[in-house]
Parts: structure tokens; C-alpha cells; sequence
């Protein structure tokens, strides 16, 4: 089995280092859906972008892309589509104490659109032994008993044999990068501000193979990277995702886990915000109320057209690139009075990083309700330091809700469960464990679904919210705790929307036809990824995807005299 140490291209500190410094980041690039220069709008694809003036052209990168691929076949030579991970600390389940693993048992099986759910029910404020009743896409119980509600007549019953969690939400990632790793990448030292590695020569190699693999290559592989993206973020118990680059307009987009920043999120279409707005809103109804910025010295006429998007309702959640550098950089710095100065200091702004923001910033984040996604293995990685949560905890006005983001997996982050891992080992070793397990839990669910403005349909199990739940298997006993030390071994479902796209093979009869058998670091899953539409691309499989990604690789790197080959593995194995 190839390793995550000897995939590495060079032997260079970040591919051989502790656990706690051996990760990444993203780049001052965007994420998601469009970002206008002159007249901010939801709808704008990342496409019709006009670049600001004072970006540079290594800064305006907008893309996305988290996701790391490997070999899926099942074969003889090739078993698992996990690489091991020397540098995670992690337990393995039934070793040194962890639980061993548990699957699913299929009680029943009833009338399709109908699922009862039989577990340890976690969702934000609330642990009960009890039930989730799913009818169609959403919940339409979660009590003690839902069996003697109308609706669950004729229903299939599962006995989870573990926790009932509400799917993660990785509020941050760039998926379109998914297909590299920390081996495509060495870095040789820390950064001070953001600017300074966004042309470094090993980032620059990356975005020239980026540019092949999507623009090019194979007559553009954009939704097979991106699928990538998702098939990883589904195995990790993640069904929902900001990070959709470049345009809106193909149906992939909206294949697996739901891209929360583009059209095809699959979420109902809503007119008002899930907060206190000053005036009627004037916005049509949309499910997409994203918008994303990686650049945070935006000009008057950016700001005069969000804060014309925040009036009408056309923006509910505006996220922004600021403050990346190390601890008090004055230029990072710099970024956040620019936001101020704009107007742009309001409720609906997130911030993206902050790591070098100190008291002051936070207490006037508090102060304005602007709330922040924490990506903490990029900032380790790329600045030696990430955001200062104690300090941030300490602030005197109404509390800042924190989201988690992965970021990418070009120098670090597989997964959000990999990066909620790393944020709990922070947590311990670099923060007196100011944040509970429970709240690390929070900013993977419920605070998440605030910062993207989908808490009235996403982030926790509550009747009237889309169906999107995971099943872990774990320590019942202490289940955030289970969760923060969960591997992708331990999710034995995903669900999003009503529809089970992956989990143990015991669930298979509940899947939609045409799934495929993946092993997961030695575990047997099945995966849902092809669709009966021949529209862009849907009907491939996974074993197809990633054929094509590895013949685009290898295309590139014939040309280029470059090492991108193999792939990046789909999930690092303990």
C-alpha cells in the first residue's frame, strides 16, 4: 500500500511532518457562487467575474476544489481506496481502546420515500435514544418514538446500532483542487501574509495543471474533479459543501453532496432570510443566497452593490478572504479596516480566516454580528499560526458563531473530518481546550447551516429540514466526543435529501440503482454516483471518473515533463 509519506515528490518537511504541521490551506482565491466587481450578485456566475482592480493576477484565482481521489476498484491489486496515513494520530476502530466498528441492520424494508432511523439522535442541544422519522426529502419527526405517527405506516425501519448525526456542513473548501495533495506542493517554509506564497513557484506548477484539468486536458474534466470533490466529502460524512467554482450552469454541480453556493443545491427556493431584516425584502425567491469574495480590498462600486444584494435579501451570507497572515500583520490587517470602511462590517458578512485579527477585530465582529469560518490546518501550514479562539471566545459583545472549513486538499485537509480532528488536537495542545466537543461538533452542523444562512433547512435534526443525515459508528456513550475522533471507516451512511448515496452494504436495498462497491480503509461501502442522465456526465461511475482524471494527469504531465500522477487518495487510512 502506497503511503501519504511515500507518495511525497520530494522529502520535504510538509510531507513528513508532526500531524500539527503537516497541513493546508487555500489561496486568496474564491469560493463559490458569482462575485461581481461592480454589481455583486448571487446569480452572477463565477464565469462573468470581473477581477478587482487592486488583485494581482496571481491573486485572482476563483476556483474551488477540495477532493482527493484515489484507485476505487475492487480488485485483487488494488483493494482499498484509502492510502494510509502515517501522520494521524487518530485511533483505529477496535484498536487501543476505540470501539470496534458496528454496521447498520435493515429491520424492514417497507414503501420507497418512508425511513424510520433507530439510534443515539444527536443534534445540536439535544442527545436522545429515539427515533428520526424521513418522509420524501425531509424529516418529518424526531422524538423519542415516531412508529405510531400516520406517516410511518409502511415505512422501512434501520436500526443504526450507533449515532444519528445531522450530515456535516464544511462551510469552506476548494473542491476543484481535490485531485492534489500536500505532495504536489512541499512547503519549505511559513508566510507572513497571503500575497507572498500566491506566486510561489510550486503553487504556480499546480494552477498550470489546474488550468489543464479544467479549461483543457481531456475536453475539460470540471465535473469529474468536482465529483471527486463530492465522492470525498459523501465517504466523510459531509453532505453539504460551499466551494462550487466557475459557473453554475452544469448539472454535475448538483450530483452528491449539495453545493450550498450554486443553483443546483437542491434546497428549496425561500424569499426571506433566517434573520431580522430592517426592510421588506424585494429579492425573487432563490435556494441560493451565497456569495463568495477572495478579495477584501473591494472598491465602492463592490460595496455599493452588495449592500444593495443585503437590502433587497438577494445575499444572505457574503463570505470573505480576509485577514490571512500571521498573528497582527499589519497588511492582513489592512483587509478588515477596508471591509469597515466600505460599509461591509454587517450581520451578513463571514470572514474567511481572520487568523491574524486580534481583540479589537473580534470585539468589532461581535459588536456588527459578522460571524467566521476557521480553516485551522491551512493557516498552521501556510502561516504557522491559525485563529486565536481564545481570544475570540473572550469578546465582550454577542457571541461570534465559528464554522469549520477544510479549505483544500492541496496542503492539507482530506476532509472536514480531518480538519475536525486537527482543530480538536489544536484545540488541546495550542488553546487549554477552550472549546468543548460539543462545540467543535457545532462548527461542523449547526453553526455552519448560521454562517451559510441555511439554519432553517440544514445543520440539525428538526422536523421540516431536508433530510440530510449521517450514521456513525462509535462510542455512543460520549457522541460528540465520537464524532471529533471519527474516521471516514466509522460513517456507515450519508444521506441527503431522503436519499441514501453511501454507507455500509447492508443498506444497499435503500440506495438508488447503479451503485458501485468502494473499500474504505478496509471496510466495504457502496457509493451512489452514476444517474440515469447522460447530461453533463452524470451517468459516469466513479471507476470512470477517475480513469479520466488519471488520463488528463497523464496527459499534462507528458507534455509538461511534470509529476502530478498518481492521484491523490481518496480518503488517509490510521
Amino acid at each position: 500500500m502506497i503511503t501519504s509519506a511515500t507518495r511525497c515528490k520530494s522529502p520535504t518537511r510538509i510531507c513528513i511532518a508532526a500531524w500539527l504541521v503537516a497541513l493546508g490551506c487555500e489561496t486568496t482565491e474564491g469560493s463559490g457562487g458569482g462575485d461581481d466587481a461592480e454589481s455583486p450578485n448571487t446569480d452572477v456566475h463565477v464565469e462573468d467575474v470581473v477581477e478587482l482592480d487592486e488583485v494581482t493576477e496571481a491573486q485572482d484565482v476563483v476556483d474551488d476544489a477540495d477532493g482527493v481521489a484515489e484507485d476505487v476498484a475492487e480488485d485483487a491489486t488494488s483493494p482499498d481506496a484509502g492510502h494510509e496515513d502515517t501522520t494521524n494520530p487518530l485511533c483505529t476502530p477496535g484498536v487501543d481502546g476505540c470501539p470496534a466498528l458496528v454496521e447498520p441492520s435493515v429491520v424492514s424494508v417497507g414503501e420507497a420515500g418512508r425511513l424510520i432511523l433507530r439510534g443515539k439522535v444527536v443534534t445540536p442541544g439535544a442527545v436522545f435514544d429515539g427515533e428520526v422519522l424521513v418522509v420524501g426529502e425531509t424529516i418529518a419527526c424526531a422524538d423519542l418514538s415516531c412508529s405510531e405517527r400516520p406517516e410511518a405506516v409502511g415505512a422501512t425501519i434501520v436500526n443504526a446500532n450507533g449515532m444519528i448525526f445531522p450530515g456535516l456542513i464544511d462551510a469552506h473548501n476548494h473542491m476543484l483542487f481535490g485531485i492534489f495533495d500536500l505532495s504536489d506542493w512541499p512547503i519549505e517554509k511559513t508566510y507572513d501574509y497571503h500575497e507572498e506564497w500566491a506566486d510561489a513557484p510550486g503553487y504556480e506548477a499546480v494552477r498550470d495543471a489546474y488550468d489543464f484539468m479544467i479549461e483543457s486536458g481531456q475536453a475539460a474534466l470540471k465535473c469529474e474533479v468536482l465529483k471527486y470533490g463530492e465522492v470525498k466529502a459523501l465517504i466523510a460524512g459531509t453532505t453539504a459543501v460551499v466551494g462550487q467554482p466557475k459557473g453554475t450552469a452544469l448539472k454535475c454541480f448538483g450530483s452528491l453532496a449539495r453545493s450550498l453556493d450554486g443553483g443546483f443545491n437542491d434546497l428549496p427556493k425561500l424569499a426571506a432570510p433566517p434573520f431580522d431584516v430592517p426592510a421588506p425584502c424585494t429579492a425573487s425567491a432563490s435556494n441560493d443566497h451565497i456569495q463568495t469574495s477572495f478579495n477584501p480590498k473591494v472598491t465602492a462600486s463592490y460595496a455599493t452593490g452588495m449592500l444593495e444584494n443585503f437590502a433587497e435579501c438577494k445575499t444572505w451570507a457574503w463570505h470573505v478572504h480576509a485577514g490571512e497572515g500571521e498573528w497582527d500583520n499589519p497588511f492582513a490587517i489592512e483587509e478588515f479596516e477596508i471591509i469597515k470602511a466600505r460599509g461591509l462590517d454587517v450581520m451578513q458578512t463571514v470572514i474567511v480566516h481572520g487568523n491574524a485579527f486580534g481583540t479589537e477585530q473580534f470585539e468589532h465582529m461581535a459588536e456588527r454580528g459578522m460571524n467566521l469560518i476557521w480553516s485551522p490546518r491551512c493557516n498552521v501550514a501556510l502561516h504557522g499560526q491559525t485563529v486565536r479562539i481564545d481570544l475570540l471566545k473572550q469578546v465582550s459583545g454577542p457571541p461570534i458563531t465559528v464554522a469549520l472549513g477544510a479549505d483544500w486538499s492541496l496542503n492539507g485537509s482530506t476532509n472536514l473530518l480531518d480538519e475536525l480532528a486537527f482543530a480538536d488536537a489544536h484545540n488541546a495542545a495550542e488553546m487549554g481546550g477552550v472549546l468543548s466537543d460539543a462545540d467543535l461538533v457545532d462548527m461542523v452542523t449547526i453553526n455552519a447551516a448560521k454562517v451559510l444562512a441555511v439554519d432553517e433547512q440544514l445543520g440539525s435534526i428538526e422536523v421540516g429540514k431536508m433530510a440530510d443525515l449521517i450514521i456513525v459508528s462509535g462510542d455512543a456513550a460520549d457522541p460528540y466526543r465520537a464524532l471529533v475522533r471519527a474516521r471516514p471507516a466509522n460513517i456507515m451512511m450519508t444521506m441527503v435529501g431522503g436519499i441514501v448515496l453511501y454507507g455500509a452494504p447492508v443498506l444497499e436495498p435503500l440506495m438508488p440503482p447503479g451503485c458501485e462497491p468502494v473499500a474504505i480503509c478496509g471496510q466495504s461501502r457502496v457509493i451512489c454516483v452514476a444517474e440515469g442522465s447522460t447530461a453533463d456526465k452524470l451517468d459516469q461511475s466513479l471507476e470512470q471518473i477517475q480513469s479520466a482524471l488519471e488520463a488528463g494527469l497523464s496527459q499534462y504531465d507528458a507534455v509538461a515533463g511534470t509529476d502530478f500522477m498518481p492521484l491523490s487518495p481518496l480518503v488517509l487510512c490510521p
